[in-house]
């Protein structure tokens, strides 16, 4: 079972770190650049020297107890106490490596992205771009302090926040499924005008069925008959407006000016 401190003693030794982070130089800084299979991490002693220029971490628990061994082995060489690691947040699959170091005592501190990529720009101002590059990226911003909290809720906080997430996403999957029967498989079926007959509508599954007859409800009226009071636009020049209602939107350059009047001084 992995024990994590709590958040209440992680945001006092996160307050401590911000406040050292520039001066003190006997711990180990770790960047890591997080992949989905494998994670490449650089090693330095902090203000001294690199250490591991380019550490693969395999994203198994394997992976994860090779690179504690590593880390460990670097500590009896230096006879350093501490390890900060800096991740940059990369959708969840920075997640089971941060608790891991976490339940080991590692402080793991999060780099934006967005300061991530502006900083890539001063380090090496090429294109090109590897997972090397970006580890060494992040632990510059952690020598300088560039960093940021990494809040791990436990309990009912961290359900809520998993909840919330799953939301979230099954929203976007539902307004995608929306758009693509919208516009690629509901023409495919028929005149997009004109309503699906009964028995087609009928064999379609009842999310789908719903999103017809709201769509239905939502197309426009008929054109009402010219000549008739509705036919006519209210913003036309000349016609007439719903008392309350304003003024129909002309450009600048179109809009007639006053002549200035000048008056007599007597």
């Amino acid at each position: 079972m992995l024990i994590i401190r709590p958040n209440a003693l992680r945001i006092k030794r996160f307050r401590d770190l911000k406040a050292d982070l520039r001066t003190k130089r006997d711990r180990l800084l770790v960047g890591i650049d997080i992949a989905k299979r494998q994670h490449v991490a650089q090693v330095r002693l902090a203000h001294t020297r690199i250490l591991d220029k380019h550490l693969e971490i395999a994203n198994t628990p394997a992976g994860f107890a090779q690179c504690w061994t590593q880390l460990e082995q670097r500590q009896r060489e230096t006879g350093t106490r501490e390890i900060v690691c800096a991740v940059e947040p990369t959708g969840t699959y920075h997640q089971a490596l941060a608790t891991f170091l976490e339940s080991h005592g590692v402080d793991v501190v999060l780099v934006c992205n967005h300061v991530a990529a502006l900083n890539r720009r001063t380090l090496d101002r090429t294109w090109g771009k590897s997972d090397a590059k970006d580890a060494h990226n992040l632990c510059e911003l952690l020598e300088r302090g560039l960093v940021r909290f990494y809040s791990l809720p436990d309990g009912p906080a961290a359900a809520l926040r998993r909840l919330v997430r799953l939301l979230r996403a099954a929203r976007v999957e539902r307004a995608a499924c929306q758009v693509r029967w919208r516009n690629t498989l509901r023409p495919a079926l028929g005149p997009a005008g004109e309503p699906l007959p009964a028995t087609l509508l009928g064999q379609l599954p009842p999310a789908v069925q719903a999103w017809e007859r709201t769509a239905g409800r939502a197309a426009s009226p008929p054109p009402s008959p010219p000549g008739s009071p509705s036919s006519v636009p209210t913003s036309w020049p000349g016609s007439r407006r719903r008392r309350g209602a304003s003024p129909p939107w002309r450009p600048p350059w179109s809009r007639s000016r006053r002549p200035c009047q000048r008056t007599r001084c007597s």
